[in-house]
């Protein structure tokens, strides 16, 4: 009979701490915009939906991979009074494609304040995959390619009170980074995924886990050149509740 309570004293406990982090202010997008990344499926989505349901006036800029799939998701979404919904094409493994889809944003965002920058996206590849690019596929679209996009809106983000968000899932804490990181050699071997060294990834997952703990160092030192920079955005790294999404199914 121990375990029985046990189980429903921590399901308390889980639903009570879920509660109590449930944020309950007035929606402050409201007649901005917002650029968000990997937004037709799972959190992404369910972010995008909130978004226009609840912020009157506001743009949100969504960057997909299937641009088709992403039209026939959004064709009967429910919006707010003057929202509006801009789907362009990204592939978070290319660096044209992300120079090209900051180009789009910041045509649509001239005249507007860009709100907030959601760096959803990401993947898990089941066997290691190098892109065009030259680097392991989930380390590119995870991490490499967030990176560039922060950096091709650098200017513009210094322009306004944008808050920047990169959406963890907690699996950094199954990662580590070799303490000689700042040798060229073991830099490649983390980027490209390309076993055997000292505290390189030896498994997709490992490799995934890799590219998260990447993902949370990244928010932490941009949030400090943010700062530095003397503008007014921010960043922080965020972990939504667990959910079974598209990205979830492929462990």
């Amino acid at each position: 009979s121990f375990w029985p309570v046990l189980i429903v004293v921590l399901l308390l406990v889980f639903r009570i701490n879920i509660r109590r982090k449930t944020c309950y202010s007035q929606p402050a997008l409201m007649s901005k915009a917002v650029v968000m990344t990997g937004g037709s499926h799972g959190i992404g989505y369910q972010t995008a939906l909130s978004i226009v349901e609840q912020c009157s006036g506001v743009t949100l800029i969504i960057g997909c991979r299937d641009g088709e799939e992403a039209q026939k998701v959004f064709v009967d979404c429910p919006k707010a009074k003057d929202s509006t919904i801009i789907l362009e094409p990204l592939e978070l493994s290319s660096p044209q494609s992300i120079r090209l889809f900051a180009l789009r944003c910041l045509d649509h965002l001239a005249g507007k304040e860009l709100g907030a920058l959601i760096l959803n996206a990401g993947t898990f590849e089941p066997k290691r995959v190098i892109t065009t690019w030259g680097f392991e596929k989930t380390m590119a679209v995870n991490y490499l390619g967030s990176y560039l996009l922060v950096h091709e809106l650098w200017d513009c983000l210094l322009l306004h009170p944008t808050r920047v968000m990169v959406i963890d899932d907690g699996l950094h804490t199954w990662s580590r980074l070799p303490a000689s990181l700042s040798r060229p050699d073991v830099m490649e071997s983390l980027l490209t995924q390309s076993p055997p060294r000292p505290g390189m990834a030896s498994s997709p997952l490992a490799a995934y886990a890799q590219s998260k703990l990447c993902g949370v160092l990244f928010s932490t030192e941009l949030n400090r050149r943010l700062v530095m920079a003397g503008g007014r955005a921010r960043c922080n790294c965020i972990r939504p509740t667990p959910a079974m999404t598209n990205l979830t199914r492929r462990f």
